[in-house]
């Protein structure tokens, strides 16, 4: 479950940055 939670956060992150371009 953890592991979940980390990759959702990593996906967010990156979804961010490509939105900040």
């Amino acid at each position: 479950s953890s592991t979940r939670s980390q990759l959702d956060l990593l996906e967010q992150l990156t979804s961010s940055s490509s939105a900040d371009t």
